[in-house]
């Protein structure tokens, strides 16, 4: 939950909002599970993963537009 779920690149600035509102929506689905809704946890897994995929891709269509240090470690690491 929250910076458990998943971590984002700090370059992205994208952290901390997203940490809270996985922990606001691990705490809905945490209180839905324990009131008998069997698909509580399903549905904050799922989108938590599409959260993170989206990000993901996002993520490499950021980097891949810079190509001025592509042999240098940091930018090589994310290419």
């Amino acid at each position: 939950m929250g910076d458990a779920a998943f971590a984002y690149d700090p370059v992205s600035s994208h952290g901390i909002i997203s940490a809270m509102e996985s922990g606001y929506y691990a705490g809905h689905a945490i209180a839905d599970h324990l009131n008998v809704n069997p698909d509580a946890l399903n549905a904050y897994d799922y989108v938590i993963s599409q959260a993170f995929s989206v990000y993901m891709d996002m993520h490499a269509a950021h980097y891949a537009m810079e190509g001025r240090w592509r042999d240098r470690t940091f930018w090589a690491r994310r290419g």
